[in-house]
């Protein structure tokens, strides 16, 4: 399933390419091969992982859903399970190139060039730090180079969730890019404040649990028994969850783990 993210942010923002150019600021943002400003993939991934994780602590569901579609983080690598998404760039739209380029190329001196219009796009923001008696500390003037508020990004996003109804995912996915309050560095000094949509998937509220289906399915008869002097057997109903409903297989096999319990269809 494929979708278009729209990224708007509403503050100064930087994603540093960890590096500065010597001269103007100490820390620069990333850029493309045309010097256009852009937001990784992996900066937004991020920060939807962070919607997720939002989510998450409502329900029970959302938090399986968020290790289903952006992976576990255990300790140990083996036990970790890839995501199911992939995210590209956040880029400004095709169009704004477009519009930059005619400028370029038009044989008009009222119009700037190129290059100034994509500097425009950015801004120097300069701090410092300050001694106990309040005094500028020696040496820790620091420039940063930002990205202004107000200019539209997109991003293309790819679902591989076989079997999970596609109104689910949408619902979801909305859910989790309304979840979204910032992207890159700074974040604490109210930098990178931003939102983010689904275009055409409007947010409508948290999707019901994909696990409401009809009454009786996926649930199943515990039966346990022991032997011995306390021999005695007794049954309980429980109910499967887990993340995709695959019942016919995950539960049995659970279950058979344990020497006295077994899992029957209820």
């Amino acid at each position: 399933m494929n979708m278009t993210l729209d990224l708007m942010f509403l503050s100064d923002w930087h994603i540093s390419q960890g590096i500065g150019d010597g001269f103007r600021a100490d820390a620069v943002l990333v850029r493309d091969a045309d010097g256009f400003p852009y937001v990784p993939g992996r900066a937004l991934k991020g920060a939807m992982r962070e919607g997720a994780s939002r989510l998450g602590l409502c329900r029970d569901d959302l938090q399986r859903a968020e290790d289903y579609f952006f992976g576990t983080r255990f300790d140990t690598l083996e036990s970790n399970k890839q995501g199911r998404i992939r995210l590209s760039q956040a880029k400004l739209p095709q169009s704004f190139k477009v519009a930059l380029d005619y400028v370029e190329s038009a044989q008009d001196i009222r119009l700037a060039d190129k290059e100034t219009f994509i500097n425009d796009l950015t801004i120097l923001r300069s701090q410092t730090a300050l001694t106990p008696e309040g005094l500028t500390k020696k040496g820790s003037l620091r420039t940063t180079e930002c990205g202004i508020p107000g200019i539209p990004f997109e991003a293309s996003l790819t679902i591989d969730a076989q079997g999970i109804p596609e109104s689910w995912l949408a619902a979801y996915m909305a859910s989790v890019c309304r979840a979204v309050r910032s992207i890159g560095g700074n974040r604490s000094r109210g930098f990178g404040r931003c939102t983010l949509s689904i275009r055409s998937i409007p947010f409508t509220g948290l999707p019901k649990t994909p696990f409401s289906q009809a009454k009786g399915e996926n649930a199943w008869r515990l039966s346990v028994s022991f032997s011995g002097p306390l021999s005695r057997s007794f049954s309980q109903t429980a109910q499967q969850r887990v993340w995709p409903t695959n019942a016919s297989t995950t539960f049995p096999a659970i279950c058979s783990l344990v020497p006295a319990l077994s899992a029957g269809n209820k």
